[in-house]
């Protein structure tokens, strides 16, 4: 079972929609610089080391268009991710794992699918390091980038991808808001042409600690008191997909 796909994201913003804000003009190098620069950072302090846990929590709203068959949806989405170590939780779905076994629990069937640990999956659930890579890809290829600055502090940043770009990923839009205070990016939101069927895909980012003193415990611990599921999890059926070693 994949589970890499439900955290690929890019995403949102929504205090400008609220028109409160008055925004004046910043000069196009100034923002792309100020991304560049964040993205750099950002990188090189949220490579998992074993000794740190990093701590992301966002919420996520996608828009699908009518015949897409999928329904819109909002995801509040919480990560704790060391070297080896891994917990993440959503409305549907929650992930432990470590360099042993990788848990796959689905509350709303009931299922528990345990697997084998993988080094691929630490990095497919590494939802902020794909994000940088994908940001500074648009950047790089961006044929148009407007931005303006509020009297708070807050960056608005438009960029417009090149038709090739658009070409490989339905992208059109995207805004960035950045904030001056807090140093990082508060918000997405990226506009698609529907050809995918994604339309739209917002996302605030709420949380963003690359040194949590949250203790990741083993997935074993997670779920398993005495040998036997905890409360949480009775009548959970379990799906053993472990390969004989």
């Amino acid at each position: 079972m994949k589970i890499g796909r439900a955290f690929k994201k890019l995403l949102v913003l929504l205090l400008f929609a609220l028109g409160l804000l008055s925004w004046r003009n910043v000069k196009t190098d100034t923002c792309k610089n100020l991304l560049v620069g964040y993205i750099s950072r950002m990188e090189s302090l949220s490579s998992l080391k074993k000794d740190k846990v990093y701590h992301l929590k966002y919420s996520m709203e996608s828009t699908f268009n009518g015949n897409s068959g999928v329904k819109s949806e909002v995801t509040e989405v919480e990560v704790f991710s060391s070297l080896g170590k891994m917990a993440i939780y959503d409305q549907r779905m929650n992930v432990f794992g470590d360099e042993e076994n990788i848990f796959v629990v689905l509350p709303d069937i009931k299922k528990i699918y345990w697997n084998n640990s993988d080094p691929k999956i630490f990095n497919e659930t590494d939802t902020y390091k794909k994000f940088l890579e994908i940001q500074l890809a648009l950047l790089s290829s961006a044929k148009d980038i407007s931005c303006s600055e509020s009297e708070n502090g807050l960056i608005m940043i438009t960029i417009i991808p090149d038709s090739n770009f658009t070409k490989q990923t339905g992208l059109q839009i995207q805004q960035v808001t950045y904030s001056l205070k807090q140093d990082r990016i508060m918000q997405v939101e990226n506009k698609y042409n529907g050809t995918r069927g994604i339309i739209n895909q917002k996302m605030i980012y709420k949380k963003m600690d690359f040194d949590s003193p949250h203790n990741i415990i083993s997935p074993i611990r997670a779920l398993f008191k005495n040998n036997e599921l905890k409360p949480i999890y009775k009548g959970f059926e379990i799906i053993d997909n472990r390969k004989n070693q």
